[in-house]
C-alpha cells in the first residue's frame, strides 16, 4: 500500500499543532521569567546607586553632578543594550531548539500515522473486521495474524503511550526517545508496507 505524504499530513496535524503550542507557550514563560529577572535586577541597582548618591557626605558641585548624571546614563544604555543582545539570542536559540524538536515530532507522529493506516490495511487486507478507533485492537489482530512479533508488540505499546503523553498529556518528550521510537515504528512501516504490496502469485498454465 503506498500512503502518500499529504495523506500522512493531514492525520497528524492537528496533534503537532498541539505539541507546537505546548513548546512555545512554554518558551515564552521562560523568556518573560528571565525578563522580569533582569529588570527587578537593574531597578534594585538603580535604587542601591541613587540611595548612596543621597547618602554620600561629599558636596558635588553641579558641573560634577551632571558628569555624573552623563556617566549614569551611559552605563544604563550598555547594560538595556546588552540584555536585549541577551534575550535575542537566547530568543533565537529557544527558537532553533523548538524548530529542532518539532521536526523530530513531526516524523515521529507521521511514521505512527502510518502504522496505524498500514496496520488497518494489513488486517482489511486479510479480511479482518478492526475498529479504526481502537488503536490496541489494531495492535492485537496484527499480532494474532503473525503480522508483528512480541518485540513489535512492546514497542508499539511503548510508542502509543509517548505518542498520548506528547499530544494529550502534553509531556516534555525526550528528543532521543522520540528518535529511537521513529527508527523502529519505520522499519515495521516498511515490513507492513511491503508485505501489502507483494504481488499475486502467478497462475499455473492449463493445459
Amino acid at each position: 500500500m503506498n500512503i502518500d505524504r499529504q495523506q500522512d499530513l493531514g492525520e497528524y496535524n492537528g496533534d503537532l499543532w498541539l505539541v507546537d503550542a505546548m513548546r512555545e507557550a512554554s518558551s515564552n514563560l521562560q523568556l518573560v521569567v528571565e525578563v522580569i529577572v533582569a529588570v527587578g535586577a537593574l531597578v534594585g541597582l538603580n535604587a542601591l546607586a541613587y540611595y548612596v548618591f543621597r547618602q554620600s557626605a561629599v558636596n558635588w558641585l553641579n558641573a560634577d553632578r551632571f558628569i555624573l548624571a552623563i556617566a549614569w546614563i551611559g552605563f544604563e544604555l550598555a547594560t538595556i543594550s546588552a540584555l536585549f543582545l541577551y534575550f535575542k539570542k537566547q530568543s533565537d536559540v529557544v527558537r532553533a531548539e523548538r524548530s529542532r524538536y518539532l521536526a523530530i515530532a513531526s516524523e515521529f507522529l507521521a511514521q505512527w500515522t502510518r502504522f496505524e493506516v498500514l496496520g488497518q490495511g494489513k488486517l482489511e487486507s486479510l479480511s479482518l473486521g478492526v475498529d479504526p478507533w481502537s488503536v490496541r485492537e489494531i495492535i492485537r489482530k496484527l499480532v494474532s495474524a503473525n503480522a508483528m512479533g512480541a518485540d513489535d508488540m512492546a514497542m508499539v505499546e511503548e510508542a502509543l503511550r509517548t505518542r498520548n503523553a506528547l499530544v494529550y498529556v502534553r509531556a516534555q518528550v525526550d528528543s532521543a526517545h522520540l528518535t529511537r521510537l521513529t527508527d523502529r515504528l519505520r522499519e515495521l512501516d516498511a515490513r507492513l508496507d511491503a508485505e501489502a504490496v507483494k504481488p499475486p502469485a502467478p497462475l499455473m498454465p492449463v493445459h
